[in-house]
């Protein structure tokens, strides 16, 4: 079973907790803990329990599904980019960040694996392979994510498009990326 740090997952449960009587209908009992803020940051859960915390996260929230999942991929990256990866950050090689960032994706996964590719000309491709829990939510999480990091990055108009999704019957999951070279 595929787990994921407490990390990925406390924002989630923070704001269910806080919509307590809206939510506790939308998770099974098993996961009203989380509502209580019963979440360690450096223990690991089932990434189900993830999941459900997401979807019930969506199911709160207005504005489409789409958008939605961008927006927590976005303030996710924000949150690790000032704290977590805040380290990571004013290297003059600006796929430093990126780089190192997606190479730290075990830290907060125990399956899969992200690599990227980068080619001249804006353009490039991010792989996330074997992992064990893809979802359409997790997948547009991750897009949110990756054109955060990018902006970070300081890349000029960035744009992430969805190019391979396990859900699918693709190999492996994939975001193609431009951005504007000077």
């Amino acid at each position: 079973m595929a787990k994921a740090k407490g990390t990925t997952m406390v924002s989630f449960a923070k704001f269910l907790g806080s919509r307590r009587a809206d939510a506790e209908p939308l998770l099974p009992p098993e996961l009203h803990p989380y509502l209580d803020g019963r979440l360690m940051d450096s223990g690991w859960y089932p990434e189900s329990e993830l999941l459900a915390l997401i979807q019930a996260s969506l199911r709160l929230l207005p504005g489409t599904r789409a958008e939605t999942l961008e927006a927590f991929g976005r303030t996710a990256a924000r949150e690790h980019l000032e704290g977590l990866y805040s380290h990571l950050r004013g290297e003059s090689d600006p796929w430093g960040l990126p780089r190192r960032v997606f190479a730290l994706w075990s830290s907060q996964h125990d399956t899969g694996k992200m690599r990227m590719q980068v080619a001249d000309g804006g353009e490039g491709v991010l792989f996330l392979e074997g992992y064990e829990a893809s979802s359409p939510e997790i997948c547009g999480i991750l897009k949110g994510y990756l054109l955060q990091v990018l902006e970070a990055a300081e890349l000029t108009d960035p744009a992430v498009a969805k190019a391979t999704c396990c859900v699918e019957g693709d190999e492996v999951c994939s975001w193609s990326f431009t951005w504007r070279v000077a």
